[in-house]
């Protein structure tokens, strides 16, 4: 029963984890995002990004544990799909936290990533207008290489969006450049 225990113990750590980056983020979202808590965000979801497998793999041990305990009891089958049951629940409240904030952050991160490189570009479109060039040289703009992977799709179409298409102070031929 010790196992088992240890088990739900780093179970639990693993959500307080979600739940540590879920409450950081509550708390800055309706503040002005800078450069430090940008940081913060990107060094956190790191951390956590990798958990939703452990979370897996611990709930998997749980799962046998307390089924092999159930086996030697003669109401095994009705137990057995409590457990189950139990398991799929916990699994299933853990997944939808786990990637509500994930989303919610990564999000939160795009924005502020179009919103800083949109500002960026714009300032130097504007300063190199100004100096009075007849001819525009168009400022390099790192845009994300689209890997045909569908979970990068979204990522990848906003910054693009953002840094070109919704720009105002790009012709329609510098936007085909880019």
């Amino acid at each position: 029963m010790t196992e088992l225990n240890s088990l739900i113990r780093q179970r639990a750590n693993i959500k307080s984890q979600v739940t540590r980056l879920k409450t950081f983020f509550e708390k800055i979202k309706s503040d002005n995002i800078n450069d430090l808590i940008y940081n913060q965000l990107i060094s956190r979801l790191n951390l956590v990004d990798p958990l939703i497998g452990e979370f897996n793999q611990l709930q998997d041990q749980i799962e046998t544990l307390t089924l092999k305990d159930v086996a030697e009891d003669s109401d095994c089958q009705q137990k057995e799909q409590e457990i189950l049951n139990k398991s799929e629940l916990e699994r299933g409240t853990f997944e939808d936290n786990f990637f509500s904030i994930i989303s919610q952050v990564k999000s939160y991160i795009s924005n502020y990533m179009v919103d800083n490189a949109s500002q960026n570009s714009d300032h130097s479109i504007n300063a190199r207008i100004q100096c009075g060039a007849g001819r525009v040289k168009l400022p390099n703009i790192n845009l994300p290489t689209f890997t045909g992977r569908y979970n990068e799709w979204r990522h990848f179409y906003d910054m693009f969006k953002g840094l070109i298409d919704s720009n105002s102070s790009l012709t329609n031929i510098q936007k085909f450049y880019y």
